[in-house]
């Protein structure tokens, strides 16, 4: 595919601009491109300056997640060091009863941070998890 999706199109510039995103779209319509794509272009920037944090609901989803920045990003072998969190099919990780778990990984991250959630589903959980990562003070 040559053209951006629709997600990828509301998403990555918004990202690219340093601001918190919450993406929602079908599965299959490009999310993972939409969030990984601007955090490979981030450490290709600054290798050292940047740090990325991607939670997902399954072992399998983070393999196949692992996958696809490895496949996006194969020329760049970097380290990091600033964090941006990324929370992808956030309904399913709240589904699964993380919410506290949640609660302790937002509270150790830096408050000067960027917050990507993506998901397919707009659900009352994400309600939540909005308040969960808005909390920086």
């Amino acid at each position: 595919m040559r053209e951006p999706t629709t997600v990828q199109t509301h998403c990555i510039p918004k990202i690219l601009a340093g601001l918190d995103v919450l993406g929602i779209a079908q599965t299959g319509s490009g999310k993972t491109a939409a969030f990984s794509l601007p955090i490979l272009n981030r450490l290709a920037g600054d290798p050292y300056g940047a740090f990325s944090l991607v939670i997902n609901p399954t072992r399998e989803l983070a393999y196949q997640l692992a996958e696809q920045f490895r496949a996006l990003g194969s020329c760049l072998h970097l380290r990091c060091s600033v964090v941006f969190l990324v929370l992808d099919e956030e309904d399913r990780v709240l589904d699964a009863g993380f919410e506290e778990e949640l609660r302790v990984v937002f509270q150790c991250l830096p408050k000067n941070r960027q917050t990507l959630l993506f998901s397919a589903t707009m659900t009352s959980e994400l309600q939540t998890l909005l308040e969960l990562s808005a909390n920086k003070a």
